[in-house]
């Protein structure tokens, strides 16, 4: 079916440079750290000399951070919505890491003597006032990743897709009015008339770029062949579908 003749798209909103830099040097960092994690893979298949010891935050950090990384920096570079909850999960670890470091202070130097009779020295260190950086520049990142800017580059995560028209309305459902997909193009918009969800069809289309659907709006001409609910409420209409289809996920018409 071809789309009514409209007038041209609206602009879509320029993607955020702050998230694709963050993207990039989140990949980069998991693609440098593979091959140490695949080579401390290999010792511990091998059961290396000094794999033995149990460190389960060392085994994530080195085993399975850079797959996280590479699969997080991507996801924001896709603008995924579930990747910037992951970068910011990342940096708040970090932060806490580092924070603890800090925490703890200098360690002192200690002699212990093992089980086979060998006496091992482990050198002590001073306090590692290099977190201080590190923690200022992870939360200035987290600051800016939480923010509403940059919250609005990322697409929703994915709806549950609402009952068809006439279904009973719940007491306690105080909205009442919903939006949702229709087949593979179109979308439609319900509103409950007298307890009974009335419904009116957008017109859509799937895409393949970045907004992955545009919409259609029927001209004001058009839109006088709605029900009688909906014909004199076209702006109020429009502005909660583009409330729930948000730019850069979806584009108008």
């Amino acid at each position: 079916m071809n789309p009514p003749e409209l007038p041209p798209a609206a602009t879509t909103k320029p993607r955020s440079t702050f998230v694709t830099l963050i993207a990039w040097l989140t990949m980069i960092a998991g693609i440098l750290g593979l091959p140490i994690s695949f080579i401390t893979i290999l010792m511990l298949l091998v059961k290396s000399y000094g794999t033995q010891t149990s460190d389960p935050i060392g085994f994530v950090i080195v085993v399975l951070g850079p797959a996280i990384l590479l699969i997080t920096g991507f996801g924001l570079l896709r603008r995924y919505w579930w990747a910037r909850g992951a970068g910011i999960l990342l940096l708040g670890i970090l932060i806490a890491d580092n924070a603890w470091t800090l925490i703890k202070g200098p360690r002192p130097t200690t002699t212990y003597t093992s089980a086979s009779g060998v006496e091992t020295t482990v050198m002590g260190s001073g306090t590692n006032y290099t977190s201080l950086p590190v923690i200022a520049i992870c939360v200035g990142l987290l600051v800016k990743l939480s923010s509403a800017g940059v919250r609005d580059d990322f697409g929703a995560p994915p709806r549950q897709i609402l009952a068809k028209t006439d279904t009973p309305v719940p007491a306690s459902d105080q909205r009442h009015w919903r939006v949702g997909h229709h087949g593979r193009d179109m979308m439609y918009y319900e509103e409950n008339i007298s307890g009974t969800w009335q419904r009116i069809d957008i017109d859509g289309e799937m895409l393949m770029g970045r907004a992955h659907h545009v919409i259609y709006f029927a001209s004001a001409e058009r839109w006088q062949s709605y029900p009688e609910w909906a014909r004199d409420r076209r702006a109020e209409i429009i502005a909660r579908i583009k409330g729930e289809f948000r730019e850069p996920d979806y584009e108008y018409q």
